[in-house]
Formats: structure tokens, sequence, C-alpha cells
């Protein structure tokens, strides 16, 4: 018996099998077949395996999935060769719903529905200039927005900005019921310090339990201060 692997219901499963004669030659069989088994125990009869690649002996098709539900499955292909003897390979693969769920949560990590306030792109990249403050009062601070049904209760949450070069707490995470409002006000000494001209950035919350998430990544492009001349 072969195992294929886990996969999720609604993959279409390729197989392909080789079938040889007594002397271990490859050769083409009559009546190919193919059955599935599954938790039921059932042997169930599916579409006929057919010659590939013009190869001798190389038969295959499709299993597919989509009505299947989570478990362990047989599929043996047999098939009739010259010397009218019966041969066949069992293969077995499962399937698994779990790996589709944890799929889909790695998948929106740096993907959530984030939006940005300036100074920062329509595209998401901040862009700061060394040694300016980023005073809330006077409308500069840097705002992200993240929907409250993408994201875990952010309430009694430490959020920070981190970069390759720093890392600055926010100064408020407020919600209206519908969005979180994440702000963030560094200073001119701590846009000072970022001296690369890009870099990426991480949102990241640890919340009030202690766990740790990411909210959404990005880019950092900082343009350098031009000295004043004496």
């Amino acid at each position: 018996m072969i195992y294929l692997g886990a996969y999720t219901a609604g993959t279409v499963l390729p197989y392909a099998v080789r079938f040889h004669d007594d002397t271990g030659t490859a050769t083409d069989p009559t009546g190919p077949g193919a059955k599935l088994r599954g938790a039921d125990a059932d042997w169930d009869a599916q579409t006929a395996p057919v010659k590939l690649d013009a190869t001798t002996g190389l038969y295959g098709g499709t299993v597919d999935t989509a009505a299947l539900a989570d478990g362990l499955y047989l599929l043996h292909v047999y098939g009739t060769v010259p010397t009218a003897k019966t041969v066949g390979t069992v293969l077995a693969f499962q399937i698994s719903s779990v790996d589709a769920a944890i799929k889909a949560k790695t998948d929106t990590i740096g993907a959530l529905a984030v939006t940005v306030s300036s100074p920062v792109a329509a595209s998401g990249a901040v862009t700061l200039y060394a040694s300016d403050d980023y005073d809330a009062t006077h409308g500069r601070s840097i705002d992200f927005t993240v929907a409250v049904a993408d994201v875990p209760n952010l309430a009694g949450a430490t959020v920070k900005l981190k970069t390759t070069q720093a890392t600055w707490t926010a100064t408020a995470c407020t919600s209206d019921g519908t969005d979180w409002t994440i702000v963030f006000e560094p200073d001119a000494a701590d846009t000072a310090a970022i001296t690369d001209t890009r870099q990426n950035y991480e949102l990241e919350a640890t919340l009030a339990d202690g766990d740790v998430v990411t909210l959404a990544t990005g880019e950092l492009i900082a343009v350098m201060d031009i000295p004043a001349v004496p």
C-alpha cells in the first residue's frame, strides 16, 4: 500500500500506477478499474483508469474528493495482465478539514483589511521623514484602522509598530464597535534613529491574556534628513 498524503475535501486527486506481468515487464492490462473504500467499508466503483502519456503499463485517473468526509480512504487500482493474472495496487489518502482551517488562519497573516492614515500611501507603505515629529495634535500621527471582526479583542492590548531598526508602542488603541484605531506618535529622536531607507514593518499586538498576534505587515520608507547648512 502506498500513502499519498492528506488532502482537503474538494481536491481533485490525481493518481497513476504501472502494470507489470509475471516477468516484471511493463504491460497494458485488460479491464482496468478502480474502487474507493471509506469509513463505511464499501468499495465504490470509480471511473476506470486510462493509459497515460502513451506509456506501456502506465494507467491512472483522478478522484473527486468534493463529497468525501474526513477520514482515511483506500483506492484499489486493478487490471488483468497477459498471463491472465489479475494484479493491482492499493493507494491510501486522508481527507482532513483541519488542514484547511489552519491554512485559512495562516493565510490571513499580513493580509487583513488594514487601513493606514497619513503618512502612508494607498499601497500601505509608511513613508517617514527622519528627524520629524509625528504628533497627533498636528494631524501627523500614524494611524492603523483594523476591522473588529478580523482580529481578537484588543482591549487592554499593547500594540507595537516594529521595524528592523526601531520599535514604537501605540499611544492609543480604541474601538467604535466596527473598527479598532491604533495610533503611533514617534518623535524626532525616534525617527532620527531610522537610517535604512527601506525596511519591513510589522504591526504586532500583545493581548491582555499574553497572546501575541501579528495584525499587519508592510514596508517602511524613510526619507533622510538634510542637515542645515550654517
